[in-house]
């Protein structure tokens, strides 16, 4: 599964003084400009006054620190870490650093390292224990390398010392569909929109569960919640598009062309989609030579190229019914054959070109739906083009 949002929780420190050697005067001036410097957002200014700190105190451990959390806010994430680890090299036992170094190297990518980092920092720093972050961010590496009972655990410990914060439940949730848990992860992720409803991915992601677990009736739900909080969600709208298609073709299963062509009016949903290419496929009659092409009419089997086309065509006129908003229950489809036709136009290379005209009476509305049908007979949906007849009663 690839879930939209991956999420990384950082705990933010304040740069500032910490536990190291104490610099000599001059150099303790340019730390403190590049301190006032960098918490203005004047990066490159601190940079330069954290550099002559250091050359005149090599050994000022928390410079080398915060000239690592500048570097790193300026996207230099390998002489970042080249500091973090000066930083730790001169004060070993400094927590802070060994965590900052951790965010830096989960990252990069380097996942083990950043683990042993981060249980490096809890070791050092008992309260950090109970900081529901610092387990989070362990979960997080712990997951990306495979390690998911261990990334579990420590997701459950971030929720029992913070359990108001939505994004606990949702990553949770993500690492529980990644160890096969799927309702488990369904659960969290309702928790997490249940504490933050307006979080578009977390309904997204939610919705690729349902997709998933073989609900779509709950997956359009969620996908098109996460459309109208984030309309920009890209996401979410290849998804719904996906799933409306996967709908459409767990519905429609039409029957042998025999059996159609007995079959009572449909009345239900798939019954319904069954009417719209049933109606288009039995058509008996003879062919007409028309100026634009040759109607195929005559009993049309479900495995021939005409039957493909309209069962084609029959499946994103169902698609357009749901885009619209329609009922598929109240579907009604001409009875009159005339209303319907299957149009083929052919080509010196081999390709052909089916239309197909429908005409549906609820609601009120005519469907022209284009195939295009390479010269191997592969049949691809060009357009349906859709009028509404009912301003015209």
């Amino acid at each position: 599964m690839s879930f939209y949002l991956a999420t990384l929780l950082v705990l933010a420190f304040a740069c500032g003084p910490g536990v190291g050697v104490r610099p000599e005067q001059d150099a303790a001036t340019h730390y403190n400009l590049g301190l006032g410097l960098q918490n203005r957002g004047q990066l490159d200014e601190a940079i330069v006054e954290y550099h002559k700190a250091i050359k005149l105190d090599p050994n000022y451990a928390i410079a080398h620190y915060n000239l690592g959390l500048a570097l790193q806010d300026k996207g230099q994430a390998d002489d970042a870490i080249t500091e973090y680890r000066t930083a730790i090299k001169l004060d070993p036992n400094d927590a802070i650093a060994h965590y900052v170094l951790g965010l830096a190297l989960q990252d990069k990518g380097q996942v083990n390292e950043a683990i042993v980092e981060y249980r490096k920092a809890i070791e050092l720093e008992p309260k950090f224990a109970s900081e529901a972050t610092f387990h989070g961010n362990l979960a997080i590496a712990l997951q990306d390398n495979g390690q998911l009972d261990e990334a579990i655990a420590e997701h459950r410990k971030s929720i029992e010392l913070s359990p108001r914060v939505a994004a606990f439940y949702a990553i949770l949730g993500e690492a529980l569909y990644h160890n096969g848990q799927i309702d488990e992860a369904i659960a969290e992720y309702r928790k997490a929109i249940e504490l933050d409803p307006r979080v578009a991915a977390d309904h997204a992601n939610l919705g690729f569960l349902f997709q998933d677990n073989g609900q779509f009736d709950e997956a359009v739900a969620e996908y098109r919640k996460a459309i109208e909080l984030d309309p920009k969600l890209t996401f979410a709208k290849r998804k719904l598009e996906e799933v409306l298609r996967l709908q459409i073709d767990s519905q429609l299963d039409p029957v042998g062309h025999e059996q159609a062509s007995q079959a009572e009016p449909a009345s239900g949903a798939r019954e319904g989609e069954h009417e719209a290419y049933e109606a288009v496929a039995n058509q008996p009659g003879t062919v007409e030579t028309r100026p634009f092409g040759e109607l195929v009419t005559g009993l049309i089997e479900e495995s021939s190229e005409a039957g493909k086309a309209a069962f084609l065509c029959a499946k994103n006129l169902g698609l357009e019914l749901i885009a619209k908003g329609h009922d598929l229950d109240k579907l009604k489809v001409s009875p009159r054959e005339r209303d319907h036709s299957v149009w083929l136009r052919g080509s010196d290379d081999g390709s052909k070109v089916w239309t197909v005209t429908t005409l549906l009476l609820e609601p009120l509305a005519t469907s022209t739906c284009t195939i295009v049908q390479t010269p191997d007979g592969q049949q691809s949906l060009d357009k349906l083009e859709w009028t509404d007849l009912s301003e015209r009663k």
